[in-house]
């Protein structure tokens, strides 16, 4: 009786076998397991060089760059005076760099979701008040503890805004400026005039916006 197999087609198929293992063994991973190839990111680089780097505002007109700038001017003023009238003169920048920021948003890019009053009000408050009391806890540390309480006045203000799901990112620099301020004093008065700037800037912004650019603001309010 024959065998189907010969010893030496045996010996054969055994060796290609191992031959087989072992080159899985060696060689490395293939290319469809590397996320990036050589040439994908010689593509990338390629096209980064050669975007240009400044280039005219997509979709603003003229018109709209104009309006912008005179709904920030107005504001703006509104806010200062206002600050001018209740505030020490040591402690008025403190929350006029905070607001500039959510008017820049509010004017230029009133479409943004966070850009809307929800974001903007309870953003800003929230704010104030985080920072706040950060330098209420921490104030007598000294200065040399500003760096500590900027960035937990930040990082507070930041969980409490996703928490509360009414991010707003200039906002952090409300409550930045809050929790290293030495100067400020009133708490309760920073808090509350914080609101009613944050209610200025969507006020103006929803009738400049609708008035003069037919732009729908607010999309959503609360």
């Amino acid at each position: 009786m024959s065998l189907p197999f010969s010893s030496s087609d045996k010996q054969e198929q055994e060796s290609s076998t191992l031959s087989f293992i072992v080159k899985r063994e060696i060689t490395p991973a293939s290319e469809d397991k590397i996320p990036y190839s050589l040439e994908s990111v010689s593509s990338y680089l390629t096209k980064l060089t050669t975007t240009p780097l400044l280039g005219p505002p997509r979709g603003r007109s003229l018109y709209l760059l104009l309006v912008g700038t005179f709904t920030t001017f107005i504001a703006m003023a509104i806010i200062a005076g206002l600050q001018q009238s209740v505030f020490d003169e040591r402690e008025r920048v403190i929350l006029l760099t905070g607001l500039g920021g959510s008017l820049a948003v509010v004017c230029a890019n009133p479409e943004n979701p966070t850009a809307q009053p929800r974001m903007v009000i309870f953003g800003q408050t929230i704010s104030a008040a985080v920072g706040y009391g950060v330098r209420a806890l921490l104030i007598d540390a000294g200065e040399q503890w500003d760096w500590f309480r900027g960035g937990l006045g930040v990082a507070g203000s930041v969980v409490v805004m996703q928490a509360t799901n009414c991010f707003h990112p200039p906002s952090a620099a409300t409550a930045l400026n809050a929790a290293i301020s030495v100067e400020l004093e009133n708490g309760g008065l920073y808090v509350a005039f914080t609101m009613l700037c944050a209610i200025i800037v969507c006020s103006v912004g929803s009738i400049v916006n609708m008035l003069f650019r037919g732009v729908k603001y607010p999309h959503f309010v609360l």
